[in-house]
């Protein structure tokens, strides 16, 4: 078993390298339907052909959550999720890499299976093209890998996703399909010579880790190691990474070298209107400002005649084709600083302590540099065309786009250490975000990033219930909308204040980082945590308690109780700003554990948003009654643990020269602060839970309160069913049959009731009772498997629920479709397991 300062300095140089190149989990998941069906296109399937191959489809995920439920559950509880990482025999670890490869080769087998049945299914001049999706999968396999953690992953740029196939001409389809088909054989060849190096260099670390293991299998926290054998140790372990890294290193280079040469060849095949679209979709990671878009649509509606037109589009197509290129470039060196940080390596001090050289962007660095002067130029040559105008006038006619605005999309995230994170589309210009976690899209993860700039607002469901509550007649009414708009126009003057104030201090801070000659990533971290800091809430309790004494007042001359009645939504008020967020450093933390919110769930608003009748809504809060007090108190208790967390990790952690060094003393005292956190949250989900299985009992209608409250408690698993809503825009579309009607209303009651037992069964799985692991890592390991089973019923709920919204496409014809805003499959969901 790794112990605890072995697993920190692994996890510090993993994080660092492995994660950042999208890399660290032992065996590939199942091909999903969308995935599938989308790479299907490829050989234009018909309908029928499509709906046997869902059914094929069904049952290979049967047959992959068998395998799962065997050989890989067995697998990872063996080792941890840590592979040969956990061994401390040599011959163990053979035996350890024995396994992982008899369950690929097994996870290949029913890959072939699928498509085995998938090819019986079409007709001969299909053949070819399921090929070429099969050995997609093939490459898929081979980049998912454990071993990358410690040598390092490949890219898995495919550049044909990036195509608009359907809008090439039948000439340029034909070319660029026979260099694809050339290329992408040569690339599942380089990914195989690299998987068996892969593979070699595993067997050499195995002898290095059994040693290192076997050295530190007498230390305890009574025994503790030295500061020269904690040298010792960590001094093995990174000397022997970098002798695997050098091991796979060619062959990593090859692909690299492979892939931008596909890239540049792909780039002289595609047509004008596709090539900067498809190249820059397609090169991953890469971030760069771009706001010609924008500068062109402000022409556009500026009004210019044809010749003008003509040169505009001459400027964006030279503009495309330097860009093009620097895209590429860009790609090339991001690889190298990538492996700049794969080479770092954990040092340490005579004290013990460790340090780390955070990742730099050097070359990156360059190619912007470049990438700025020709968009700068392009720009200006926009701008000359439309009189009077400059070019950011012409950005700021253009910015309001006339399609949807596309999601913020997080690009690395890693160890203790923020990379960078940028908003896709027009402009992709990389902003400094800190995290504690790892790589992401979408999502805050806890740390709350949208409400840095804001003050919460007493909301409306609050007016709403306590002008139920008090029986307010009309004038009553408008004595507590008074009372709520003297409140939140000094909340917000309060907010505007403030928040105008940590603009300036972003503006000046990324200028004077903008400036800097020295960018790197100890630079950013300091002016990462200084922009993560919310802006104050002083003076909000004043303000909160004047209103509620207003509010005490009216419920006085309505003849109600104001304890009774006004005070719970007082300490609602308290407990929502005391849960709501979390740090910058202790945010993360919701990452380690299981996605169990029932600790801040607030059952005073979720009576309310259950919309129960008079009875049931009376009752309800009879038996919460006593709850409000001791939940107030637990949540302020659990506050103050968060900030003791937060300025231990902060003591923890200190910088300099573009390194992070970690106080090994004072990362001890934050695991013990941490478990304490932990166990308060865990008391005061014991106490919600109570309570609402209370309430439930104590009211007619049950169930409407049960979804209501698996809402709030586990907002990351119950809530969000895109999916209906689908529904609710067939149903309203016009000119339907009574038998289209029917049908929907019956598909719409299939996937409701089938979308919420499976949610049931993933609740079920995180508050079954279980005996937790004293030990930090095995517990750490616990709540990740118990998040890997929540998403396989995630998965498999998105995946029963796409191939029912395919059967309601079936019943609408194409007009009713597009009138019900096309039917597309909603976007899936984040994982919630870290990936190992």
């Amino acid at each position: 078993m790794l112990h605890r300062l072995t697993v920190l300095a692994a996890l510090l140089l993993m994080a660092a390298s492995a994660l950042a190149q999208g890399a660290g989990r032992q065996f590939v998941g199942p091909i999903s339907w969308p995935t599938l069906r989308e790479r299907l296109t490829l050989i234009s399937p018909s309908p029928a052909q499509l709906e046997r191959m869902a059914a094929e489809h069904d049952a290979y995920l049967a047959d992959f959550e068998i395998l799962r439920d065997g050989s890989i559950a067995s697998f990872l509880d063996d080792t941890k999720g840590l592979g040969v990482l956990t061994t401390s025999d040599p011959e163990e670890g053979r035996r350890t890499i024995a396994r992982t490869d008899r369950i690929r080769r097994d996870i290949a087998k029913i890959d072939d299976a699928l498509f085995l049945q998938i090819s019986g299914v079409l007709a001969d001049t299909q053949q070819a093209g399921l090929e070429r999706v099969s050995q997609r999968r093939q490459r898929d396999r081979l980049r998912v890998r454990g071993t990358t953690m410690i040598t390092g992953g490949v890219s898995d740029i495919e550049p044909r996703d990036s195509i608009d196939w359907a809008a090439l001409s039948d000439d340029d389809r034909d070319a660029i399909e026979h260099m694809m088909a050339v290329w992408e054989n040569r690339y599942t060849t380089q990914l195989e010579a690299w998987s068996r190096s892969q593979d070699q260099a595993e067997v050499a670390f195995v002898e290095v880790l059994s040693t290192l293991n076997a050295k530190q299998a007498n230390f305890s926290p009574e025994a503790p190691p030295s500061s020269e054998e904690i040298a010792e140790l960590i001094n093995m372990f990174t000397a022997a990474q970098q002798e695997v890294q050098e091991q796979v290193a060619p062959d990593i280079r090859r692909i690299q070298k492979h892939i931008t040469g596909g890239m540049r060849s792909l780039a002289t095949l595609l047509p004008d209107d596709q090539r900067f679209a498809a190249v820059r979709s397609a090169v991953k990671g890469v971030r760069l400002q771009n706001r010609i878009p924008k500068a062109v649509r402000g022409a556009r509606r500026s009004g210019l005649d044809a010749a003008t037109t003509e040169a505009l589009d001459q400027i964006v197509l030279k503009w495309e084709q330097q860009a093009v290129a620097l895209l590429i470039d860009a790609m090339e060196a991001k690889w190298r600083d990538d492996q700049d940080r794969t080479n770092s390596v954990v040092a340490t001090d005579d004290d013990g302590n460790l340090s780390f050289k955070l990742p730099k962007t050097e070359q990156q660095d360059s190619v912007k540099e470049r990438w700025n002067v020709k968009h700068d130029a392009a720009l200006q040559s926009i701008a000359a065309l439309v009189p009077d105008s400059n070019a950011d006038d012409l950005i700021a006619k253009g910015a309001d786009r006339d399609r949807p605005s596309e999601p913020q999309e997080d690009v690395i995230v890693s160890g203790t250490v923020m990379i960078s994170s940028g908003p896709g589309g027009d402009d992709e210009e990389s902003v400094v975000v800190m995290s504690s976690t790892t790589s992401s899209s979408g999502g805050d993860f806890g740390l709350d990033r949208g409400k840095l700039l804001t003050i919460p607002a007493i909301q409306q469901r609050v007016l709403d219930s306590l002008a139920r509550d008090l029986k307010l007649d009309e004038a009553g009414q408008t004595a507590l909308t008074e009372l709520y708009e003297i409140h939140d126009a000094a909340r917000l003057a309060m907010e505007t204040e403030r928040a105008d104030e940590r603009r300036k201090i972003r503006k000046k801070a990324k200028k004077e980082m903008e400036e800097s000659d020295q960018q790197d990533q100890a630079a950013m971290m300091r002016i990462g945590l200084l922009l993560m800091e919310p802006i104050s809430r002083d003076g909000l309790d004043a303000l909160d308690a004047s209103f509620f004494n207003g509010v005490n007042a009216l419920a006085a001359e309505s003849g109600a109780d104001p304890v009774r009645v006004v005070q719970p939504w007082r300490l609602s008020r308290t407990r929502d700003l005391s849960s709501g967020g979390g740090s910058l450093l202790t945010g993360s933390l919701d990452l380690i554990w299981a996605p169990d919110d029932r600790w801040k769930a607030n059952l005073l608003e979720v009576v309310q948003d259950a919309e129960l009748s008079d009875a049931d809504y009376a009752a309800a809060r009879n038996a919460m009654q006593g709850w409000h007090a001791e939940a107030t108190s637990g949540t302020l208790d659990v506050q103050k643990s968060r900030d003791a967390v937060n300025a231990g990790m902060k003591a923890m952690m200190s910088g300099g020269d573009g390194a992070v060094s970690i106080d090994m003393t004072a990362a001890m005292e934050v695991e013990k602060l941490q478990q304490k956190m932990k166990n308060k949250r865990t008391a005061l989900a014991l106490l919600a839970q109570a309570t609402a299985d209370t309430i439930s009992n104590s009211i007619a209608d049950s169930a409407r309160f049960q979804r209501a409250w698996l809402q709030a408690a586990f907002p990351k698993v119950a809530s969000g069913d895109t999916f209906l809503r689908l529904y609710g825009h067939a149903a309203q579309t016009a000119a339907l049959t009574d038998d289209q009607r029917a049908a929907i209303a019956m598909l719409r009651a299939e996937h409701d009731e089938a979308w919420w037992a499976k949610t049931e069964a993933a609740i079920a799985v995180m508050t079954a009772a279980r005996e937790e692991s004293a030990n930090p890592q095995e517990a750490f390991y616990e709540a990740q498997r118990l998040r890997q089973e929540v998403d396989r019923h995630s998965f498999a709920r998105r995946e029963a629920a796409l191939k029912r919204l395919e059967q309601l496409r079936t019943i609408l014809n194409e007009q009713q479709i597009a009138a019900a805003g096309g039917l597309e499959d909603p976007a899936a969901p984040q994982s919630l397991a870290l990936p190992f």
